[in-house]
């Protein structure tokens, strides 16, 4: 009847002196062979270094070395497979806590710099300025005063046209804002004297004056009145036509007459006319007349101011 090895629990024959698992001395044959435990298990186990030795009877020999030398190695064995699994579990997890590490360390928007020779980014800090990066100041950067720097009058004087042209006075004019709706230069010391729909600025003394002529809603052209006011100044003594031609005005259409006649005194007078219909259809004349002998074209003022300063209100004419 075979036995069994008190270390190993393997089985032999009963005249084998040595376990043939183990290699422990057996005992002699026919000696009473002490009942074997059962080898605990590992969930069992209460400590890393399991206890495989069985509980030997009172007088037992003391375990193999082989025995010993195979617990010795299991447990290295199990010691370095969970030291290299920790260790492996470490590395992965360092490697990924870098990657985190960087990603949340860098800025959004971050411009990421090569590695160099010189000290890293986190090394040298670079400081980033909000609002304004060039310094400069807001608002008015010139320091310019607003508004009206020259310090010139804004607009007409109240009650006057708007629109008219800011030519310069020669001296001794002065600019009149008429009731009719309309303002020009004059000189200063000429009086006006209104007839109807035509207005004179009359000098103090001699025949020489301006006539603004006011017809609301004219039926015609400039140049087509002007023909028609011919037919009468014909009958006038030894009338002369100059010129008669049509131009633009205020950029308007109109017409220029020019003529001579002699006056019931006997003198030349020299008269010159510039018409034009407005936008909303009033005809406007501006008319200068005076002695032949005071009339000098390259020298005249009276009626080129009167041009030039010619500025028409809102003013409604009846």
């Amino acid at each position: 009847m075979p036995s069994f090895c008190p270390d190993c629990g393997s089985s032999a024959p009963p005249e084998a002196r040595f376990c043939m698992g183990c290699g422990r001395l057996r005992q002699a044959a026919g000696a009473a062979t002490p009942a074997v435990p059962a080898t605990p298990t590992a969930p069992d186990l209460p400590a890393l270094v399991p206890d495989v030795t069985p509980a030997a009877p009172s007088g037992s020999a003391r375990p193999s070395r082989r025995v010993l030398k195979w617990v010795a190695i299991g447990l290295a064995a199990f010691l370095a497979g969970g030291v290299a699994t920790a260790a492996a579990l470490y590395v992965g997890d360092r490697g990924g806590s870098g990657h985190r590490a960087d990603r949340a360390g860098t800025p959004s928007g971050a411009t990421t710099r090569a590695p160099g020779p010189g000290p890293s980014a986190d090394a040298s800090p670079t400081a980033t300025t909000t609002g304004n990066p060039t310094g400069s100041p807001t608002g008015n950067p010139t320091g310019s005063p607003t508004g009206n720097p020259t310090g010139a009058p804004v607009g007409e004087p109240s009650g006057g046209p708007t629109g008219g042209p800011a030519a310069a006075l020669p001296a001794g004019f002065v600019r009149r804002y008429d009731p009719n709706g309309f303002s020009l230069a004059v000189r200063s010391d000429w009086q006006r004297s209104p007839k109807g729909t035509q207005t004179d600025y009359r000098a103090p003394v001699g025949e020489q004056y301006l006539r603004v002529g006011v017809i609301a809603a004219a039926p015609q052209s400039s140049y087509e009145n002007f023909l028609g006011m011919e037919r009468g100044a014909r009958k006038r003594v030894d009338y002369q036509r100059v010129e008669m031609r049509k131009n633009t005005f205020q950029d308007r259409p109109g017409a220029r007459w020019e003529f001579t006649y002699v006056n019931d005194a006997g003198d030349t007078v020299h008269a010159v006319d510039q018409a034009y219909v407005a936008a909303d259809g009033t005809e406007y004349s501006i008319y200068y007349e005076c002695p032949e002998a005071l009339y000098a074209p390259a020298a005249d003022q009276v009626f080129s101011t009167a041009l030039a300063t010619w500025s028409v209100s809102a003013t409604d004419v009846d």
